[in-house]
């Protein structure tokens, strides 16, 4: 560019680094855990909490990335955990984290992203 938003004292101007893409964080830090642990409602119950925190306090990109997760990792549990009150426990919060991340979309399309609720 013309040089206005960049910082005038750069001490490695040649180095680049490319930016996180927040999908590639969310898969390699939550795939292995949903798949390893899918089995262990322990591991669902506590990966699903996380999940939820992000959707609730992350922006837009955060909130859809934990949906997707928390779909993928839903879907494993269910095939994986053998007694029904676990599957339950385990829907439960992730089915609180789909509310989080359509809420925090509908914000964002309505001009109220950034506020938590």
């Amino acid at each position: 560019g013309d040089g206005a938003n960049e910082p005038e004292d750069v001490p490695c101007p040649n180095i680049y680094v490319p930016p996180i893409l927040v999908a590639e964080m969310f898969d390699d830090v939550f795939a292995p855990i949903a798949r390893d642990g899918a089995s262990i409602v322990e591991v669902q119950i506590r990966l699903h909490k996380a999940l939820q925190t992000l959707a609730k306090i992350g922006d837009e990109d955060f909130a859809a990335n934990a949906a997707r997760l928390a779909k993928r990792a839903l879907a494993r549990s269910e095939n994986a955990l053998e007694l029904d009150e676990e599957r339950d426990a385990v829907r439960k919060i992730a089915e609180e984290t789909f509310r989080q991340a359509a809420a925090r979309a509908s914000r964002a399309r309505f001009g109220g992203a950034g506020a938590a609720e």
